[in-house]
């Protein structure tokens, strides 16, 4: 009969209490097995003199003794030499691995810490090179199951008569490096300083890749200098702050974006003379001769598709981001706040053109946006419907190189008593990213209110520089020697392509049981690895994976306002008796330390790291040029922004994303969206419409292998 839980009162006494690992049970279990052997045995033994211990365990104990000067417990007290774990009531005795008792210290620094005077434990440490006393530190910790000591409480709380409930211990920051790691995690994660402890994982309280490149940018103006594979490596508090780095000077944040600022026309390569460079191939093609360039550089390879694909039919780049009023709208000071918002931001000012088949970037001086006013006057629809037919009906008209992309409809109905008006904000994909966006939304929305703190962004050119000049030189021998040897794993079914539109299918599944050390980032991806190794019958494939492209050393990444995405290659070379834990890691270990190289543009890797590849021939064989890309691409859903599935609430909440043209496929598009806090993920597969039939069955198979990794890692991948 299983018994209700029983409820405690405010004045019930209440005590701390600890999980214990399986493996740690079992060794118990044996032991209390041999010591009820010798109680029904020597029944006339003196019980102290009853020896309980195993062989392995005195060797682990002495393993433990001889590495005593290692711990990564040290890094939390400064002058620390070597750490034990004693018995709490008896501090002459260590406790064995599992057990709880209390952090005893070597150190040289003891400040308050209480000293351990005990005869025994000069002779203990006979062999010991540290020649620092011990002191009790007032922490309760154990051994884990690898020998290591884990913090897990206040020895003052725990032996409390009347501790209050708590839903779990935080051992407090100890040194100034761990207090301002603390306070930074608070800002960043948006959680009270109170409730972050030493032992804290980043990632576990709501970390992910966006918000560590958050962190770093918070980090430097303190004069902090830490990295987005640092953190990844490090996501323990107490281990971050060991591995950060003080940097001389501390700089306002609002400096950051002039860190790298271009020189202007710096990054021209091969063009000897300047002057002739602009008046004879940049501003013939201008809209307007009489506009002012500042600054040239070249565009970034899928900066450029974008740009085709602004200027081209289907004209898949272009965005119409629909923002929706209920009020009486303020007309001159709205269209002044479009104005401000392209002076703020430089790749709003930015027009492209073309030379001898290579794009650029030109930033102008400044740029008036063409600002058209509609009045809604179709009572048959409504103000949503009938400011998407205007959409429709820009969509078509011109966009030439050399014009603004940049442009603002606003359509507003007089005769409303609701004084409805919606403004439209067309942008290309040339001069945003997933990451950016946002951001100018925001200041758009202060410039107008003029209530709020415009946010900061720092100008793409000042990107472009870091990356052409530093992240790709430093990224060249990472993905040469990731990619020595390697294919591109081809994924294109026997199946004659005949009908080009686009196929979608996803299916929703419960990942809650996943492992919580593995970032939910990790799972998609090797699933996808397995799924597209065990369909071509291969143990080494390559594919796509859609980056930010902000993980470089780069001050103020995250604020960056232009196209910075990424394609970049996940290589997995897959040992037959890994297990699905194995290839987890292994993928986890591949984004941690490919995150700082992710500036390079799939044509520099290809073109610079000599990995042998040849350019990919067109899926759909219409005679299009070969070109370096993928077959299949990981795309997974940026965190930060809401999901856009309904389009009626999404007039309800003000803002409605449209994109009016389909973008020609190039690739097979594996998609991955977290929702309900990271419990539940939607897989989607995106092909032809020709290949349908394929694609559910491969999805299927998607499904079975991600959620094999999520419930069964310790499975094996390949049959034996």
């Amino acid at each position: 009969m299983t018994m209700p839980p029983r409820r405690l009162s405010s004045s019930t006494p209440t005590h701390l209490c600890w999980t214990v690992d399986k493996v740690l049970m079992q060794r118990v279990l044996a032991q209390f097995k041999c010591v009820a052997k010798k109680l029904t045995r020597e029944t006339t033994s003196i019980i102290a003199n009853m020896y309980s211990l195993f062989d392995a365990d005195s060797i682990e104990f002495r393993d433990t003794l001889a590495t005593a000067q290692q711990d990564p417990v040290l890094k939390a007290y400064e002058g620390a030499s070597a750490a034990y774990v004693v018995r709490s009531e008896d501090s002459s005795r260590m406790v064995p691995a599992g057990a709880i008792g209390e952090l005893a210290l070597q150190t040289s620094q003891p400040n308050e810490l209480q000293v351990l005077a005990c005869s025994e434990w000069p002779e203990l440490l006979r062999s010991s090179t540290v020649a620092d006393k011990l002191y009790l530190t007032g922490k309760l910790a154990k051994y884990d199951a690898a020998g290591k000591i884990k913090i897990v409480g206040d020895k003052a709380t725990a032996s409390a008569p009347h501790a209050p409930v708590a839903k779990r211990l935080i051992l407090s920051a100890i040194s100034q490096r761990q207090h301002s790691l603390q306070a930074l995690w608070s800002r960043v994660l948006r959680v009270p300083e109170t409730e972050i402890g030493l032992e804290d994982n980043f990632f576990l309280l709501g970390g992910d890749s966006i918000s560590a490149m958050k962190l770093a940018s918070e980090a430097r103006p303190e004069g902090i200098h830490l990295t987005v594979s640092q953190m990844f490596a490090n996501k323990i508090l107490v281990e971050m702050a060991a591995v950060m780095e003080y940097t001389e000077e501390v700089k306002d944040k609002g400096d950051e974006p002039n860190d790298f600022l271009a020189e202007p026309f710096a990054l021209l390569d091969g063009i000897s003379d300047l002057n002739a460079f602009l008046a004879n191939d940049v501003v013939p093609q201008l809209e307007n001769k009489a506009w002012t360039v500042t600054n040239v550089l070249p565009t970034r390879y899928l900066q450029q598709i974008a740009v085709r694909g602004t200027t081209e039919k289907p004209r898949f780049s272009a965005r119409y981001e629909l923002i929706f009023f209920d009020e009486k709208v303020n007309l001159p000071r709205l269209r002044r706040s479009c104005q401000d918002l392209i002076a703020h931001n430089e790749i709003l000012r930015t027009v492209f053109v073309e030379n001898g088949g290579r794009g650029y970037a030109a930033v102008l001086d400044s740029l008036t946006t063409p600002f058209e006013e509609y009045t809604y006057t179709d009572q048959t629809q409504d103000l949503s419907s009938f400011t998407k037919d205007i959409c429709r009906a820009d969509i078509e008209k011109p966009m030439p190189l050399g014009s603004s992309f940049v442009k603002w409809l606003y359509v507003s109905d007089p005769k409303s008593t609701v004084l409805r008006s919606c403004l439209v904000f067309r942008i290309s994909h040339a001069q945003y990213d997933e990451m950016c966006l946002p951001i100018l939304l925001r200041q758009h929305s202060a410039l107008y209110t003029q209530n709020k703190t415009l946010e900061p962004s720092a100008p793409f050119s000042s990107y472009v520089s870091r990356i052409l000049n530093h992240a790709i030189p430093a990224s060249v021998p990472y993905w040469k020697e990731l990619l020595a040897d390697s294919t591109i794993t081809t994924l294109r079914p026997d199946i004659p392509l005949v009908d080009h539109r686009h196929f979608a299918i996803e299916q929703s599944l419960d990942i809650s049981m996943r492992n919580r050390e593995v970032t939910v980032a990790s799972f998609p991806t090797a699933a996808w690895a397995l799924c597209l190794a065990r369909r071509q019958g291969l143990r080494d494939v390559l594919f796509g994976e859609v980056v930010s492209g902000r993980s470089i050393d780069f001050a103020g990444a995250d604020i960056v306002t232009g196209p910075c995405w990424q394609y970049v290659p996940l290589r997995v070379r897959m040992d037959e008796s890994w297990t699905g834990a194995d290839l987890l890691a292994f993928v986890q270990r591949q984004h941690v330390e490919s995150a700082e190289y992710e500036g390079i543009s799939l044509e520099e890797i290809a073109e610079l790291c000599s990995p042998g590849w040849e350019k990919q021939k067109s899926m759909t064989g219409d005679g299009q040029p070969e070109q370096w890309w993928f077959d299949t691409v990981m795309h997974q859903d940026v965190s930060h922004l809401a999901s856009r599935e309904n389009a009626e609430e999404e007039a309800e909440n003000r803002h409605e994303t449209l994109y009016l043209c389909e973008e020609p496929l190039r690739e097979w598009k594996i998609q991955a969206f977290v929702h309900e806090g990271g419990n539940r993920m939607k897989l989607e597969i995106v092909t032809f419409r020709s290949w349908g039939g394929y694609a559910e069955k491969l999805l299927e198979d998607l499904v079975d292998v991600m959620e094999g990794l999520v419930k069964r890692p310790a499975e094996k991948l390949f049959a034996v």
